[in-house]
């Protein structure tokens, strides 16, 4: 093994064990034995932003308008003060007029940390060809946050589909079936129920949006997209794709929507009691997990009553001025 081999193994074991200790107690109950192997496959895949040259060369590639050599974009092993951390830079789009450093593991929470101009210079400094505008990173939602002016970008939400199946029938089950699909040829139905939500709740604009039908295939393939039929009608759709979020395994539901008839009658919860319970049949250790945006009240209260629990978020703070703010930016980065 080569001196970069030993180095990066140190590193992993290292990184690993703040992985470790920083977890939501209730993700290492869910997960059990599998707990340990998923921080180490999620430490394993901050460690190759480091090492990989080649995906460095494809996103200097998408980010031509910058004009900065490859090396610029592999992850970086930084110290500022205390804190020791894996980092790299990312961005909204290929404009790269919104650049941001994503901080992938430290060995601190960084929302703990409550003294942040320093640790804002240092990292601003470290990726300053880019004049980084904010910073990004994962705070377990057991830990306090002390971070100042951070501004929540999604919630995590997660539980056993086991616990969430055996809940009490919630209201309304009985009007729910979901049917399996075996093509997208919902999709325009899709689109307009989409439609529908958005001019209801405008503000969610930015926040949510259709999925691709490249998405919603990825699904289809794995056997996690049902249409949602209401009293027989057809009322929308659940997708969901096998995947890890903060480290943590498991189905990730990706969609939840209704159409306008369907919606405001707390079905919501039903519906995700149902696919719990079809995902339950086949995996019974499987964890429903997700992201939601904390302006999208409603879908954060359906969650909950569901029976997930949050565990953690990601979060902003800004680099240079608050007055920069983050213009509706979602966490569907081209490089994380």
């Amino acid at each position: 093994m080569n001196e970069q081999a030993l180095d990066i193994a140190s590193l992993e074991r290292e990184f690993l064990g703040y992985a470790i200790a920083q977890a939501h107690p209730k993700v290492r109950e869910w997960r059990g034995e599998g707990f340990e192997p998923d921080m180490q496959e999620a430490t394993a895949a901050a460690l190759r932003m480091i090492t990989d040259d080649a995906d460095a060369q494809r996103i200097a590639e998408v980010m031509h308008a910058l004009a900065l050599p490859a090396p610029c974009y592999k992850g970086r092993l930084l110290t500022v003060g205390d804190l020791r951390l894996i980092a790299h830079i990312d961005f909204p789009d290929a404009s790269g007029d919104f650049p941001f450093v994503e901080v992938r593991c430290a060995n601190l929470p960084l929302g703990s940390i409550a003294d942040w101009p320093s640790l804002s210079a240092g990292l601003a400094c470290a990726f300053r060809e880019f004049r980084p505008r904010a910073l990004y990173f994962f705070h377990p939602a057991h830990l306090p946050l002390r971070a100042p002016t951070t501004r929540a970008d999604m919630h995590f939400l997660a539980a056993p589909a086991r616990s969430m199946a055996k809940r009490p029938d919630a209201s309304g089950l009985d009007r729910i079936e979901l049917r399996r699909s075996t093509s997208l040829d919902f999709y325009q139905r899709y689109e307009a129920a989409y439609d529908q939500m958005l001019g209801e709740r405008p503000h969610l604009r930015g926040d949510v949006k259709v999925e691709s039908r490249e998405t919603l295939a990825a699904c289809l393939e794995e056997g996690l997209l049902s249409e949602v039929f209401v009293d027989g009608a057809w009322c929308g759709l659940i997708a969901a794709r096998r995947d890890m979020i903060a480290g943590v395994r498991g189905i990730h539901v990706v969609e939840i929507v209704l159409t306008k008839g369907a919606r405001g009658q707390g079905l919501g919860v039903a519906v995700h009691q149902r696919f719990a319970r079809c995902v339950y049949e086949t995996d019974p250790a499987a964890i429903m997990i997700g992201t939601i945006s904390p302006n999208n009240a409603p879908s954060l209260l359906t969650a909950s009553r569901a029976g997930r629990l949050e565990i953690g978020a990601y979060h902003w703070v800004d680099l240079q001025s608050p007055a920069d703010g983050f213009g509706g930016l979602r966490s569907q980065w081209f490089f994380s």
